[in-house]
């Protein structure tokens, strides 16, 4: 009989840590999940994560939407549309997201290249970023190729 109601306590705990992931995927309060390039004022809930993402216009002012070449389309629908930047001239392209003085941040991004410009650029050359946070955080990532996905992920953490 105890082993019974081992088994039922587990189950309890197992139905009770789902339900608490769930809610806590539904609830987002205090996080953003952006999707870069997406028009203005649109958001979906992405099927794969359920996170509900918006478009990052209104917080930044440069740089063009792109949509991924479709050869390179992803079940994983952030990576489907793109921010790019053209020109290359030195000038910084800033995200300007508010935060509050003492309070830690925990910054993801991820990169996809798509050939959304059409040069196949499979040879990985200018897919090299500079990531500022602020004045002192500087981390450059190389984006590389993954069979036909281009990608990284890095994360950055503010205190």
């Amino acid at each position: 009989m105890e082993g019974h109601h081992g088994i039922l306590l587990v189950l309890i705990f197992a139905s009770f840590s789902i339900r608490h992931l769930v809610q806590a995927q539904q609830d987002q309060q205090g996080f953003i999940s952006l999707d870069c390039g997406l028009p203005t004022k649109e958001s979906y809930i992405e099927p794969k994560s359920k996170l509900k993402f918006s478009s990052d216009a209104e917080i930044i002012q440069s740089g063009k939407s792109g949509k991924v070449d479709d050869s390179w389309l992803s079940d994983y629908k952030p990576f489907n549309v793109l921010r790019y930047f053209p020109g290359g001239d030195g000038l910084r392209n800033c995200y300007n997201l508010k935060v509050n003085p003492g309070t830690d941040y925990l910054i993801r991004a991820g990169f996809s290249y798509g050939n959304y410009d059409d040069l196949s650029r499979q040879d990985g050359r200018n897919n090299t970023y500079d990531i500022n946070i602020g004045t002192t955080a500087t981390k450059r990532w190389f984006i590389w190729y993954s069979k036909r996905l281009l990608t990284t992920l890095g994360t950055v953490v503010l205190s």
